[in-house]
This record gives C-alpha cells, structure tokens and sequence, in this order.
C-alpha cells in the first residue's frame, strides 16, 4: 500500500538526474575556443584574429584592425555574438566589460570572454569602470562611499 507519492528532493540538484547538462570544464576550453574560432571565421572570412587566454584566464578575442573594413560593424557583430552564439550559452561565457571592444594599440580590437570557472570580485570589476572612486580609506569609508556612488547610479 502507498502512503504518499515518490520522492521528489527539494532544490534542483543536477546530480539526480540523468539528462543534466554537463557544467562547463576547462578540459573542454580548447575544443569551445576552435569552434568559436571556425564561427568567426566563416563569418568574417578576411579578419585576421586570434584566440587565447590571458593571465586571468579569461578568453581574448584579438582581431587585427588592417583585416577589418567596418570597427563599427565589427563591435556590432560581437554584441550578438556574446548575445545568440550556441557555444557561448552553453558554455556560460560572460563578456568583460572593460575588455570589450578595447584598443589596446592602433593595430588590434578586443573582445574579452570569461569563462565560468574565473571568478572575478563584483568590486574590483566596480573599480575597473569607476577607477575615480577608488580610494584608499578606511572600511567604514570605503562602504559610505560605495552607497553615495549606488546612489549616484540610481
């Protein structure tokens, strides 16, 4: 005789069922970044680019600014692309703000990716598009300023 209905366990652990998607691993870093590289490439056939990581282990998109015609159209085509691509969904890449569409000399154009597995604090990336609130003070300071510049926000 039962009692009551089937066990059903509260929170949504991924781990009890079967047709969960894999989380996204470094070991499948290489294989994501070539087919990245191949969708970019069939759609920008005459850009020069590369793909690689860098010291924090985000992914970089380096185009060569002489093998683009549009900047514009470029920047443009990115936004999308962090927005529709398949591969980027489902491999949770988030895109770098301050590392977007970023000149970093007059020869190259970067969009920056991070993968899940890179953590970043919420703080330094405030800093990084606000670098005239960082001060050096104390924590009391410091948390009266992060509400006035919340509040010059609003």
């Amino acid at each position: 005789k039962r009692i009551c209905g089937p066990f059903i366990p509260s929170g949504n652990d991924s781990a009890l069922v079967d047709h969960a998607p894999a989380a996204p691993t470094r070991l499948l870093m290489q294989e994501v970044m070539e087919s990245l590289k191949k969708v970019i490439q069939k759609d920008w056939e005459d850009a020069v680019f590369e793909i690689f990581t860098n010291k924090q282990q985000e992914w970089v998109i380096r185009f060569d600014l002489k093998s683009i015609e549009s900047e514009t159209g470029l920047s443009a085509y990115m936004n999308v692309f962090i927005r529709c691509n398949e591969e980027i969904i489902a491999h949770s890449l988030t895109k770098v703000s301050d590392q977007w569409s970023y000149k970093p000399d007059e020869n190259h154009i970067v969009f920056t990716l991070r993968p899940p597995w890179v953590h970043v604090s919420k703080l330094e990336s405030f800093y990084k598009l606000h670098p005239t609130l960082r001060t050096y003070k104390s924590t009391k300071e410091a948390a009266a300023a992060m509400k006035a510049a919340a509040k010059a926000m609003e």
